[in-house]
């Protein structure tokens, strides 16, 4: 009898310690069992910006179709959802993203490319304008814009 009593308070004293263990963790954020995931993807500082609404659109680019030279007066961010992109910048590294990947494009600032690089698959990802009501999301460039 005196064997069983033991080992249920060694039982207890385990069952006791885990808990604490498992409830410090869950406080530290370490707890897997239900937790929701938030992995940080994209932090960019916007410039002083009037944010009256934001505007959310799907799109989708045939096979090696481009947006051709462009810029946007309002902040544009978004994720590519399935294909492969090349995205550039002026005046930056071109960048090649692929689903799941995010992209920032500055206000005002032209983008050189935003092309399908895909022969055979479009391009779809989903772009979030930060926009006044107000402004246009989309300025076509000509060549004789570039720099």
């Amino acid at each position: 009898m005196k064997y069983i009593q033991i080992h249920l308070s060694m039982f207890f004293a385990v069952i006791f310690f885990s808990f604490i263990l498992s409830e410090n963790a869950a406080a530290q954020g370490n707890d897997t069992r239900d937790s929701i995931i938030r992995k940080k993807l994209l932090l960019v500082d916007i410039p002083e910006t009037k944010v009256a609404h934001i505007d959310i659109r799907e799109i989708i680019l045939k096979p090696l179709q481009q947006t051709g030279y462009h810029k946007h007066p309002i902040p544009v961010t978004g994720y590519i959802v399935s294909g492969t992109c090349l995205f550039q910048v002026e005046g930056e590294q071109s960048k090649t993203l692929h689903a799941g990947d995010v992209y920032y494009e500055p206000v005002n600032h032209p983008i050189k490319h935003f092309d399908n690089l895909s022969a055979e698959q479009p391009l779809k990802f989903i772009s979030y304008y930060l926009t006044d009501k107000n402004e246009r999301l989309i300025i076509k460039l000509t060549p004789k814009h570039k720099q």
